[in-house]
């Protein structure tokens, strides 16, 4: 799964799935992961529209999926937010040149958690992401229980590939509407044990929690603020030609 969640109501980024499969190349040698390399249009037309699908030879995040994904974030927030800052751990296919590139083009600030400590400061590792997986399991697990026949048809494989991929998009949907929708403020708080949406004063460093170290605080805000010199020196020759 790929999620992206926003500090403040309403979430308006798709969740998406990795499938794992051959993507399409096109004529000029291009990878296009929002297509299989063998079309299954029947599959793919009943697959939820509010799930994002890409497809990996390894259903793997790599520079195709990620490039992708990032158009698609583009799309999907550029309406609601003027400035937009896209919050990211240093895997190697969103932090490089090209995607630092990719992203300032679009007008997209990009913000990266300290190295190796994904599981610690990112947002949806802080909870939000495990309660979508929460309820996903949850729907496969009701889908196992409605009948002696359903579960004897997972057990001796008889529930196709393309049925449990068609089945994944709905089951994600229907647990990214239920959390997001009655649970905004777990995702906020989320936000702000991570330090990602807090008081830029420093009033709400008690709310930072850093997981597995119970001690943490946020070091003091410095009573002095920090002058760009160019800046200063700009407003010295001002106030000298007045």
């Amino acid at each position: 799964m790929q999620l992206c969640f926003r500090a403040e109501a309403p979430q308006i980024v798709k969740p998406a799935v990795i499938f794992h499969g051959k993507p399409f190349i096109d004529a000029a040698g291009n990878i296009q992961p929002r297509i299989p390399l063998r079309k299954r249009l029947a599959e793919r037309k009943q697959y939820h529209p509010d799930v994002d699908v890409y497809w990996d030879v390894k259903a793997y995040a790599g520079s195709a999926v990620c490039d992708a994904w990032l158009e698609d974030f583009d799309k999907q927030t550029k309406r609601a937010n003027k400035k937009r800052i896209l919050g990211l751990d240093h895997w190697s296919p969103q932090d490089n040149d090209d995607y630092h590139e990719n992203a300032s083009g679009r007008g997209i600030k990009l913000n990266y958690t300290p190295e190796d400590t994904t599981h610690l400061t990112a947002v949806t590792d802080d909870g939000p992401g495990n309660e979508i997986k929460k309820r996903v399991v949850k729907m496969y697990k009701a889908d196992l229980e409605k009948s002696p026949e359903r579960l004897d048809q997972w057990k001796n494989g008889k529930v196709s590939a393309s049925e449990r991929r068609i089945l994944f998009t709905h089951w994600l949907a229907k647990a990214w509407k239920d959390y997001t929708t009655n649970c905004q403020a777990q995702i906020t708080k989320a936000f702000k044990r991570c330090g990602q949406y807090n008081d830029m004063e420093g009033r709400e460093n008690h709310l930072v929690k850093v997981q597995g170290v119970p001690g943490y605080e946020v070091p003091a805000k410095d009573s002095a603020r920090v002058v760009d010199p160019l800046k200063a020196q700009k407003k010295k020759k001002q106030k000298s030609s007045a």
